[in-house]
């Protein structure tokens, strides 16, 4: 469903990524994986359109979505989950799922509302309440059900695991494969906390400074010597950007 061809990106004059491969299939998890400052987060955004495909191909069902703006792209089909579970404290859960659903005529924001929750059973006790008054991990899977009222065909999720406990972190990735399960989009995460993702997706793809140096199915990672490598070795040339 969507590939990336060969994707540079820069921040500025500062090249990111260096010629990234990555291919998604329908219906199915991956994760893109690797240090800190690798470049994992840019790959999230130039899919989404936030930081230019300098060269290279991005396309979604065949569509070339290379030089799409994030407007484009959600209507394309994708969604995008930043960092750090971004609600709307003051706003009730109900509120800010109709914010999700803006664009929405009123019987279709209540119909998607009403499919959104019951992928997430805990959202749907806690309709009423502010957004604001929510665990954290609560509030993740809120800023999840918001990007998911447009129906995307393709959810970006970066770094969900960021400031939950252990706890809530395990309640998280089995909610994204959920997401999966119950409503057949696919996802493509992004993760510091390797073992956990591990758990949960199909594909594994790893970067280091900038560059894909690994890409398998999950099995091939789980328990590796190449994970040790990643995260413990420092790369052989300078990192660029962050995420």
């Amino acid at each position: 469903m969507l590939i990336v061809e060969q994707l540079d990106a820069f921040f500025g004059k500062k090249q990111v990524l260096f010629g990234v491969d990555l291919t998604l299939p329908d219906r199915s998890i991956a994760a893109v994986i690797g240090p800190n400052g690798a470049g994992k987060s840019t790959v999230l955004r130039a899919v989404f359109g936030l930081v230019p495909a300098r060269q290279g191909r991005i396309t979604l069902d065949e569509r070339n979505l290379s030089a799409a703006s994030p407007l484009e792209n959600i209507a394309a089909g994708i969604a995008f989950v930043p960092q750090g579970a971004r609600v709307f404290r003051d706003l009730t859960v109900t509120e800010n799922l109709r914010m999700g659903g803006f664009t929405l005529p009123s019987r279709l924001t209540a119909e998607r509302r009403v499919a959104v929750l019951e992928a997430f059973p805990i959202l749907a006790e806690r309709s009423n309440q502010r957004a604001g008054a929510l665990s954290g991990g609560e509030r993740q899977m809120l800023a999840f059900a918001m990007a998911l009222m447009l129906r995307p065909r393709l959810l970006l999720i970066d770094e969900p695991s960021i400031g939950l406990a252990p706890m809530l972190v395990t309640q998280i990735f089995d909610a994204i494969r959920n997401i999966r399960d119950q409503l057949g989009t696919a996802v493509l995460i992004v993760e510091q906390q390797a073992q956990q993702v591990l758990r949960i997706v199909d594909t594994v793809f790893v970067i280091r400074a900038g560059r894909l140096i690994s890409h398998g199915a999950v099995e091939e990672y789980r328990g590796a010597d190449i994970l040790r490598q990643v995260y413990l070795s420092e790369p052989s040339t300078q990192r660029h950007g962050e995420g």
